[in-house]
């Protein structure tokens, strides 16, 4: 952390390959964080070997002594809120100025030092939102590390920032209509194409368009998913979110998600999801509040799960991109390159000890970390 900067901590709950990890860790340590915390979902001797001796990292192994101490007589089924429960406990215990709650796939990507940025902002204020930019795949060239491809924009967003009021946002909606025409479903339809812009959002993102948050330490907050709550606020009532101080965005910086590091790592973190809300009564997923283009996923990949061929034409032209619908998207403002170094922070943190990132290496980690998984399901993938 150099000088006139805010000190921050990143915090997320992890069951992620080692090798992700340990990139997450690198990444957010070359980021400046003043601290790193992890919360083991499933705590392996592997990740605590690949992590526990790193400075400034914090591992927290969610056993049951780690539950019980958060009142809980056994480990939360539902792994949102043991996401909530273990982000709570850390921004509770932070020393930080800043805590940032985020997902073992998500990178915060910024034009200047993350301490500086928060440094700026207005006292009031006691969050900074993050807008998404959603990575996808891209079938050529082939990807040398699990962190290449393109980033789609969230609506409304553009990146790099422009200067001058309203930046290249004033110019965002025009430009759209002049290079795809219509409204913003046909604009998806002229990329995707009918049936695959059904699993797009209104965001024009496969998963999350909410973003994430830094929260400003020591408020009476109860730290979510994608945002704090006021104290005593009612879950259902987002009112407060239109409050100026609430609104703060830096657009210097933008949260990089990436929504399967691998298409296989998409296609089983959608078949988990069906598996861990299923709906005996219907035999449809009970996936309570996720949009109904991500549920519309999660069912596709659920009934293609046992043939190959259907899994992979579900990827085409969705998750991975042809190089025209790259070029026009692009065009559109829709998405942008954007090179986020991760590998490299990895490289430089690790040396000739750095794991290797390649996706034929993650996908046959992913196989053996879930195989009971592809097994009972039948997965073809």
């Amino acid at each position: 952390m150099g000088a006139g900067e805010a000190s921050w901590e990143v915090h997320a709950t992890v069951d992620e390959p080692p090798e992700l990890l340990v990139a997450f860790v690198a990444h957010y340590l070359g980021l400046g964080a003043t601290r790193v915390h992890l919360a083991l979902d499933r705590p392996t001797a592997e990740v605590t070997a690949a992590l526990g001796g790193i400075g400034r990292v914090r591992l927290t192994p969610c056993d049951g002594a780690h539950w019980r101490r958060l009142g809980q007589a056994r480990r939360p089924a539902n792994p949102v809120r043991r996401q909530i429960f273990n982000a709570g406990d850390a921004y509770r215990a932070t020393t930080c100025e800043w805590f940032l709650s985020c997902d073992g796939d998500e990178f915060v990507h910024a034009l200047r030092p993350v301490g500086a940025l928060l440094a700026e902002v207005p006292a009031a204020a006691p969050i900074v939102r993050l807008r998404v930019a959603e990575r996808a795949f891209l079938a050529a060239p082939p990807p040398a590390t699990v962190f290449d491809g393109i980033f789609r924009l969230q609506r409304g967003f553009d990146w790099p920032p422009a200067p001058g009021p309203g930046g290249r946002l004033a110019r965002f909606g025009r430009r759209l209509r002049t290079v795809l025409g219509g409204g913003m479903r046909a604009r998806l339809a002229a990329v995707y194409g009918t049936a695959r812009a059904g699993f797009l959002n209104d965001a024009g993102l496969l998963g999350h368009g909410a973003g994430k948050s830094f929260t400003r330490a020591g408020l009476p907050l109860a730290i979510g998913i994608h945002y704090p709550l006021p104290a005593g606020q009612a879950t259902d009532d987002r009112s407060f979110l239109a409050r100026p101080e609430w609104r703060h965005h830096r657009a210097e910086a933008v949260l990089l998600h990436f929504d399967g590091m691998t298409p296989l790592h998409w296609q089983l973190k959608l078949l988990r999801k069906f598996e861990a809300h299923p709906d005996a009564a219907g035999g449809e997923p009970g996936l309570g509040r996720r949009t109904e283009a991500r549920k519309a996923q999660i069912r596709a990949v659920h009934a293609a799960r046992g043939d190959a061929a259907a899994l992979a034409r579900l990827l085409e032209g969705l998750v991975v991109l042809s190089p025209a619908q790259a070029s026009t998207l692009v065009r559109a403002g829709f998405a942008a390159a954007i090179a986020p170094g991760i590998a490299g922070a990895v490289a430089r943190a690790l040396g000739a000890g750095a794991p290797d990132l390649g996706p034929a290496a993650f996908d046959r980690r992913l196989r053996a970390q879930h195989a009971e998984l592809i097994a009972r399901t039948g997965f073809a993938g």
